[in-house]
């Protein structure tokens, strides 16, 4: 499966966020949600900025934030996971 599963809730992803220059409220709103957590949109900005700069890609790459936390190319590649990134 391409994109997996949220083990605890067994409930496929679906895109929270597909590009843009700023992760948004609403994105940061969800992902909340769906894993559990409390982080300010900031943090997962972070997140993101930290996976953009492991993988080379620039500030101004286009992709997709999914529920499960996976961010992926346009095509549904996932890249990684914004879990994997400290937010500090």
């Amino acid at each position: 499966m391409l994109l997996g599963q949220v083990a605890s809730q067994n409930r496929v992803p679906y895109v929270v966020q597909t590009s843009g220059p700023t992760l948004l409220a609403s994105t940061a709103n969800n992902l909340n949600k769906e894993l559990g957590k409390n982080l300010h949109q900031r943090e997962w900005g972070r997140k993101l900025g930290h996976l953009k700069k492991k993988f080379f890609l620039g500030n101004d790459h286009r992709g997709k934030i999914w529920s499960n936390g996976n961010y992926s190319d346009l095509d549904n590649n996932v890249i990684d996971n914004l879990l994997n990134y400290r937010h500090n």
